[in-house]
């Protein structure tokens, strides 16, 4: 019983397979007739799959704060600092 991989959506026995679905043939006689009409092909695991070298995610900025949030630090900065309008002359 051959392994095989769907290289076009097809219904096999009772399944609905799309492509890139693995099952196996009932026969070698199906496989062969799947491969004639390249409906399926052969399969086999230990093919090696190529790796793509992936470069390593670039860092991203900090989001700006949003308006309403950077009044709310100012606010705060001004009430926690005196100003020389709060203070009373001496």
């Amino acid at each position: 019983m051959p392994r095989m991989k769907a290289t076009k959506s097809l219904t096999y026995g009772t399944r609905r397979l799309v492509a890139g679905d693995i099952f196996t043939a009932r026969t070698a006689t199906d496989a062969r007739v799947l491969a004639a009409l390249k409906q399926a092909e052969a399969y086999s695991p230990s093919k090696p799959q190529q790796a793509t070298p992936q470069a390593p995610p670039q860092p991203q900025a900090a989001p700006k704060p949003k308006v309403a949030a950077k009044r709310k630090l100012a606010a705060k900065a001004e009430r926690k600092a005196p100003t020389a309008a709060k203070t009373k002359p001496a």
